[in-house]
């Protein structure tokens, strides 16, 4: 199962931004969603606001969950 919500290493992971330059986006999908300062934003909320498809961001953050390298001892 991969995990729903997205943090800024990630972001940074598929933007080639900093982590300090993503922090910033996902501040800005939460004003846009009117979310709390620390809610988690969603794979699909980021996907939308990126006007990027899910499943990239999906595939990212399956990635940093899980490198190859630990797919690869299973």
């Amino acid at each position: 199962m991969v995990r729903q919500c997205i943090y800024a290493k990630d972001l940074a992971v598929l933007t080639g931004k900093t982590k300090e330059t993503c922090n910033g986006i996902l501040r800005k999908i939460r004003k846009i969603k009117k979310k709390k300062k620390n809610s988690p934003i969603t794979v699909y909320e980021a996907a939308e606001y990126l006007e990027i498809d899910v499943e990239i961001i999906q595939d990212v953050v399956r990635q940093m969950d899980y490198p190859l390298s630990k797919r690869e001892a299973s």
